[in-house]
C-alpha cells in the first residue's frame, strides 16, 4: 500500500509518540502490576474482535461511551453523544438533513461509509446504503455506545469502511425496575420515555418506549434554493420560489423495544416509526414546507450463546429480520414553477424538448420497501495453547421494491403535454412499470471468516483475521486485518494495526433509473480502503489516561456521480480515489475526586487523488473538551466545547471558505431527589454561535449558501424511578 499524503504532519507526530511510549514504559514498571489490575476500572469493547476485549488491548482504535456519560452530557440524541469522539464529526445530508457520520475525512453526502449496528445487527438500508431518513436516535434506552475508527470488514463485512458504531440497549438488570422521563424545550421539542426491566423466575424482560418530536427551528433560514435558480433564468422568468425561508426540520418519532432473556437465549424486537419528518431543504433543494416522509421499520433478532458447549469451545449464533417501509410525499418544485423538460419528461436544462409550467408544482412521491434476512454463527476455540480462534459463517438476503406516483417523467409527460406547456397536479402511478425509478431488486451474500488472537509472548499479542464475502450482484471481496499489540504492563499498550475494508454499492448507485437527479450503473465495483495505524494507550496514574493514534489510508474505486461530457444526468462511476493521514490525541484526567476532564484533538489531511485537491467538507481539525464537576452531593455540572476547523470546498467549488466555529453546551443535573427523582437542564450552543454545515458542491448552484444549524436552545428533563 502506498501511503504518501501529508507526510510532514505524520512524520512529525511519530517520534513524539514513540518517545512517549518509551517514557511511559519506565514509569509503568515502577508500579506493581497486580495493584494496577485491582485498581483500574477497565472498560471492554465487543466490536473489535467479535468478543469482549479490554479497551486498551483491543486490536482497534476504539471509544466506549456509557449511559452515565450520556446522562452527564444531558444529551437528547445519539448525534450529540457522537460529537465527543475524536475524529468523528456529525454533519448533514442534503437529503432531508439526515445525519452523516464523517470519520477521518471520509465523507459523502449520503454517509454510507460507517456501519451502524443495533446490538450487533447492521441496520444499513439497501436503497441508499445508509441508515435511511430517520431522525437522530433517542438515548433513554442506550446502555453504551462502542465506536471503532478504522476498518472493520474483516469481522463485519460490508460498509465497516471508515468505522463501526454499535449501540447496545439496556438489559433488564440495567433498567432495574421502572422509570419514566419527560423533556421539553426549544423549537417545540418534547420527549417522553418509559423503561421497565425485571426478572420473572428465570426470565428477564426489558421494555422501552420512547417518543420524540419537534416543530422544527424556523430560524434556520436559507436565502436561495433551486427554484430561485430557475426564477433567475431569463428564459424562465418566474417568481415562485419560497426562499428566503426556513429549512423544514419538524419530526416525530416513536421507538418501542422489548427484550426477553433466559438461559443462553435472547429475543429482541424493535420498532421505530417516523411520522411527519420534514424534508429539510426539499428533495430537489427547493423549499417544500408541506412535504414529509414516514417510516415504519422493524428489527427482530434471536440469539443463542453457550460459553461451554464443549471442552475449549464456545458458540454463538444470531438470526434477524428487518422490514423497512419508507413513504414520502413532496412537491419538488412549487406551484407555478416553469421548467425545461426533456423528451423523456424529466427535468433537462441541457437538451430541453420544451418548457412546462407545473400549475400545482412538480410532484414526486417515491416509496421504498425492503426486507432483510440474516443468519450468523461463530465458534470460539481455545484448544491450542496461547491462541483464541474465532470461525464464523453467515448469509444475508435482501429484496427491495420501489413504488412511485408523480406528474412528470417518462410514462407521464407526453408530446401533448410538451405542446400545451402546462401540467397540473394529476398523479400517475408508475409502480411496477419500466418507468419506476427503483426497480425491484434482490441481493444474496454468503461469508466465511477466521481470526486468531495469539498471545505469542507475555506482553505481545498478535490478532490476525480474514473475511471472504460472496455477493450475487458484484462478486467476491477478500478483507484481511492484522494487529500487533505490545503491553509490557497494565498501564501501557502500543498497537500496530493494518486492515482492509469495502463498501458495497447501494441499490440506488446500481439500479436507479428514470431519475432527473442521478442514475445507477450495474457495472459498479465495491469501494476499497487500506488503512495503517499506530496507536498508544497509557494510564499514567490511576487518575490520568492518555491515548494517541496515527493513521494513513488509501481509497480506490470510490463511487462518484459523473456528468456525461455532452451533458445530461450524472451516473455512478468507480472513478474516485482518496488518500488521507493524520493523528488523534486523547486525555482523561480525574483532577480531583469531584472533577473530571476529558479532551481530544484530531487532525486529518485527506486528498482527492483524482482531482489533486483537498477532500471536501470534512473538518481537518477538531478539538473537544468536556469538564464534569460533581460540585455538591447529587449535583453535577457538565460543560462541553467543540471547535471545528478547516473544512475545504470541492476542487471546482468557487464559493467562499466554510467558516470555522466553536460551540459550547452546558448541562446541570440533580439526582436522587427524594430517592426517586432526577432533574436536568441543558443549554445547547450557549453563546448562540452561527454554525453552518456545508451544502455539497453538487447542489451549490441551487443552494449557494450552507445549511444553518440551530442557535441557542434550552431543554429541561424530569425522570422518576419506581
Amino acid at each position: 500500500m502506498k501511503i504518501k499524503s501529508n507526510k510532514i504532519h505524520t512524520t512529525k507526530a511519530l517520534p513524539f509518540l514513540l518517545i512517549f511510549c518509551a517514557g511511559a514504559t519506565v514509569h509503568a514498571q515502577t508500579v506493581p502490576e497486580e495493584d494496577i489490575a485491582l485498581t483500574f476500572d477497565a472498560q471492554f469493547v465487543s466490536i473489535a474482535t467479535g468478543g469482549q476485549k479490554e479497551l486498551s488491548r483491543a486490536p482497534a482504535v476504539a471509544t466506549v461511551i456509557t449511559a452515565e456519560n450520556i446522562a452527564q452530557m444531558g444529551a437528547l440524541n445519539l448525534d450529540q453523544v457522537l460529537e465527543s469522539v475524536p475524529g468523528l464529526h456529525v454533519t448533514l445530508s442534503s437529503v432531508r438533513l439526515t445525519p452523516v457520520y464523517s470519520i477521518r475525512g471520509i465523507q459523502s453526502d449520503i454517509g454510507p461509509h460507517v456501519l451502524m449496528l443495533m446490538n450487533g445487527v447492521p441496520i444499513t438500508q439497501m436503497w441508499q446504503g445508509d441508515r435511511g431518513f430517520l431522525s437522530a436516535l433517542p438515548i433513554a434506552d442506550i446502555a453504551r455506545v462502542e465506536i471503532i475508527r478504522g476498518p472493520g470488514s474483516a469481522v463485519y463485512g460490508a460498509d465497516a469502511f471508515a468505522g463501526v458504531i454499535n449501540v447496545i440497549t439496556k438489559s433488564a438488570a440495567e433498567m432495574d425496575g421502572t422509570s419514566i422521563s419527560a423533556t421539553t424545550g426549544s423549537f417545540g421539542t418534547r420527549q417522553t420515555s418509559i423503561l421497565h426491566g425485571k426478572t420473572y423466575d428465570d426470565l428477564d424482560i426489558a421494555f422501552s418506549m420512547q417518543y420524540s418530536g419537534t416543530d422544527g427551528d424556523d430560524g434556520r433560514i436559507i436565502d436561495a434554493d433551486a427554484q430561485t435558480f430557475w426564477d433567475n433564468q431569463p428564459e424562465i422568468g418566474t417568481n415562485v420560489s419560497l426562499a428566503p425561508g426556513p429549512l423544514d426540520t419538524r419530526a416525530k418519532r416513536l421507538d418501542t423495544r422489548i427484550e426477553f432473556s433466559w438461559d443462553n437465549w435472547q429475543l429482541r424486537a424493535w420498532n421505530w416509526r417516523q411520522k411527519d419528518l420534514g424534508v429539510g431543504p426539499g428533495l430537489a433543494q427547493a423549499l417544500d414546507p408541506g412535504g414529509y416522509a414516514e417510516a415504519n421499520n422493524w428489527l427482530i433478532d434471536a440469539s443463542y450463546r453457550d460459553d461451554d458447549i464443549a471442552p475449549d469451545f464456545s458458540f454463538e449464533s444470531k438470526v434477524s429480520f428487518m422490514d423497512i417501509t419508507n413513504v414520502t410525499e413532496q412537491v419538488l418544485f412549487p406551484q407555478g414553477a416553469r421548467l425545461p423538460i426533456g423528451a423523456d419528461g424529466n427535468l433537462n436544462p441541457t437538451a430541453p424538448a420544451g418548457t412546462i409550467t407545473f400549475t400545482d408544482g412538480m410532484i414526486g412521491n417515491p416509496e421504498i420497501y425492503e426486507q432483510h434476512y440474516r443468519a450468523d454463527a461463530a465458534v470460539f476455540w481455545t484448544g491450542l495453547e496461547n491462541h483464541r480462534w474465532r470461525f464464523a459463517a453467515g448469509a444475508f438476503y435482501t429484496e427491495l421494491q420501489g413504488k412511485e406516483t408523480k406528474n412528470y417523467g417518462p410514462g407521464v409527460i407526453d408530446a401533448a403535454d410538451l405542446l400545451s406547456g402546462t401540467v397540473d397536479g394529476t398523479l400517475t402511478d408508475v409502480s411496477g412499470s419500466e418507468y419506476n425509478y427503483a426497480p425491484g431488486q434482490n441481493r444474496t451474500v454468503y461469508y466465511l471468516s477466521a481470526q486468531d488472537e495469539w498471545y505469542l509472548a507475555a506482553d505481545w499479542d498478535l490478532t490476525a483475521g480474514v473475511r471472504y464475502d460472496r455477493y450475487s450482484d458484484f462478486g467476491d471481496t477478500f478483507n484481511p486485518r492484522a494487529a500487533l499489540i505490545w503491553h509490557p504492563s497494565y498501564s501501557l499498550s502500543t498497537k500496530l494495526l493494518y486492515g482492509q475494508a469495502f463498501r458495497a454499492p447501494s441499490f440506488q448507485e446500481l439500479y436507479a433509473q428514470n431519475n432527473p437527479i442521478k442514475l445507477g450503473n450495474e457495472n459498479l465495483k465495491p469501494e476499497n480502503i487500506q488503512t495503517l495505524e499506530l496507536a498508544m494507550d497509557y494510564q499514567h496514574t490511576f487518575e490520568q489516561r492518555y491515548a494517541a493514534s496515527i493513521f494513513a489510508y488509501e481509497i480506490d474505486d470510490q463511487i462518484v456521480y459523473v456528468t456525461p461530457a455532452g451533458g445530461g444526468v450524472p451516473q455512478a462511476q468507480n472513478v474516485g480515489r482518496q488518500e488521507g493521514s493524520g493523528f488523534e490525541l486523547e486525555m482523561q484526567w480525574s483532577a480531583t475526586y469531584t472533577l473530571d476532564i476529558l479532551a481530544n484533538y484530531a487532525y486529518q489531511k485527506s486528498r482527492d487523488k483524482t482531482n489533486k485537491s483537498n477532500a471536501p467538507d470534512s473538518p481537518q481539525q477538531q478539538v473537544y473538551i468536556k469538564i464534569n464537576w460533581r460540585f455538591l452531593p447529587d449535583w453535577n455540572l457538565n460543560v462541553q466545547a467543540t471547535r471545528v476547523m478547516q473544512r475545504a470546498r470541492a476542487y471546482d467549488d468557487g464559493r467562499a471558505e466554510i467558516d470555522d466555529y466553536t460551540i459550547a453546551n452546558l448541562a446541570i443535573r440533580r439526582t436522587d431527589i427524594a430517592d426517586h427523582w432526577d432533574l436536568a437542564l441543558r443549554v445547547s450552543n450557549v453563546f448562540d454561535t452561527k454554525v453552518y454545515e456545508p451544502s455539497p458542491s453538487e447542489v451549490r448552484r441551487f443552494v449557494p449558501g450552507d445549511y444553518p444549524m440551530p442557535g441557542r436552545s434550552y431543554y429541561a428533563t424530569a425522570k422518576y424511578r419506581f
